[in-house]
C-alpha cells in the first residue's frame, strides 16, 4: 500500500535516464507513489499540459539538473523542466534540488551549447539563489542523498489522519500508550524534550538494522538509534538519519571531550543526563527475519517503533544524577 504523498522527478530525460531511474526506486522503495514522463501513457493533451497536471498533483518535485537545459517551449522559450519548476513553485509545492558536481560523468550528447547553454547556466543561478543544492557526482551518490532528504521533506508535508489531528491538537504524543499501541499513533508529530548519558564504557547510540530501518521508511546503512528517557519519565528510541545522525555523533563526542577535560580524578566519572528539545515524529513498522537453532528454522516477525527526529534538537539543559566511582587495581 503507498503512503498518502506523490512525489514528481523533473529532469531532462535522455542524458539522466540512470539517475531517474535510481531516484523513482529510492521513491518506490520508501513506499511513496512516484510521477514522471515515464509514466503519463498516452494523453489527449500536449506534453506540456500533462507535466505540468501531474506536478500539481504532487506533493514534493525532485529537480535534477545537469548540463542539458532540454526540450524549449515555444510560447515561453523555457525548457519543460524550468516550466515544471515554476508550476511547483507557483503552487507552493516544496522543491528537493540537486545539480550534477564537474566529476559528474558527461559526452557531448550530454552537453547543450550555444543559447540553450546559456538559457541553463541562467536557470542554475536561479535555483542557486533561491535554494540549498545537494552536488552529486553518481547516480549512487545522487540516490542516497535523495533516500534521506525525502522521509524528511515528507514528514513535514503529509497530512495525517484528521482523527489523530483532532484527537492531538496540541501536538502531545501519549508515550506510555504509545509504546502499548504504536501503530495506532504513528505518524504524530511532536515537540518533546528528551535526555540520554554519556559514558566511557559503551556507546550511547548504535545502528539500526537495516530490516527495522526499511521498517520505519528510514535510511539503510545511515541510521542510528539512541535509547533515551522522553519528557523525564518514559523510555523510549529515537532515531537519526541523515544530518541528524551526523549531529547525534558530533554532539556525543563534544560531550564525551568535555568530561574527559574537566573530570578531577581517572576514577570518577559523572553521570550527567544532557536534555534536548527536538520534533519527533511518532514511528511504528515491523519485519520479517529467519531465525534457528541447532534444530529448528523459522521466521519470526519483529516489531519497531519509537520516534524520528525531523529537526535538529536544541539543547535545554544537563542534570548530575549521581557520580560513578571506578575502582582502580
Amino acid at each position: 500500500m503507498k503512503k498518502n504523498g506523490k512525489i514528481f522527478i523533473s529532469s531532462t530525460f535522455n542524458d539522466l535516464i540512470q539517475a531517474r531511474q535510481k531516484v523513482d526506486n529510492v521513491i518506490t522503495g520508501l513506499e511513496y507513489a512516484s510521477g514522471g514522463m515515464e509514466k503519463f501513457g498516452s494523453s489527449p493533451d500536449t506534453p506540456l499540459e500533462k507535466c505540468l497536471e501531474e506536478v500539481a498533483k504532487c506533493d514534493l518535485l525532485i529537480l535534477i539538473v545537469a548540463l542539458r537545459y532540454g526540450s524549449i517551449e515555444v510560447k515561453t522559450q523555457k525548457s519543460y523542466t524550468q516550466l515544471e519548476y515554476e508550476k511547483a513553485i507557483e503552487l507552493k509545492i516544496p522543491v528537493l534540488v540537486y545539480l550534477s558536481d564537474s566529476k559528474y560523468p558527461a559526452s557531448e550528447e550530454t552537453i547543450d551549447f550555444g543559447e540553450k547553454r546559456e538559457k541553463l547556466n541562467e536557470f542554475k543561478r536561479l535555483l542557486r539563489n533561491t535554494h540549498t543544492i545537494f552536488y552529486f557526482k553518481s547516480e549512487d551518490e545522487l540516490a542516497k542523498q535523495v533516500a534521506i532528504d525525502i522521509p524528511r521533506e515528507m514528514s513535514r508535508i503529509i497530512d495525517f489522519d484528521e482523527g489523530k489531528l483532532k484527537q492531538f491538537q496540541n501536538g502531545e504524543i501519549p508515550f506510555e500508550k504509545f509504546l502499548v499501541r504504536p501503530k495506532k499513533y504513528d505518524g504524530i508529530i511532536s515537540t518533546i524534550s528528551f535526555g540520554f548519558t554519556v559514558s566511557r564504557d559503551y556507546n550511547c547510540y548504535e545502528r539500526t538494522i537495516a530490516s527495522a530501518a526499511k521498517a520505519i521508511n528510514m535510511a539503510t546503512g545511515d541510521t542510528i538509534e539512541l535509547e533515551a528517557i522522553i519528557d523525564e519519565k518514559v523510555r523510549c528510541k529515537i532515531f537519526f538519519q541523515g544530518e541528524y545522525a551526523d549531529w547525534l555523533e558530533r554532539e556525543v563526542e563534544s560531550i564525551f571531550s568535555s568530561l574527559e577535560e574537566s573530570k578531577v580524578k581517572d576514577w570518577e566519572m559523572p553521570n550527567i543526563r544532557y536534555i534536548y528539545e527536538a520534533r519527533v515524529q511518532a514511528v511504528y513498522g515491523s519485519y520479517q527475519q529467519a531465525c534457528w537453532d541447532s534444530q529448528n528454522e523459522w521466521v519470526d516477525a519483529f516489531d519497531v517503533e519509537g520516534m524520528k527526529i525531523v529537526e535538529i534538537p536544541q539543547f535545554k539543559e544537563k542534570k548530575l544524577l549521581e557520580v560513578i566511582a571506578f575502582e582502580i587495581d
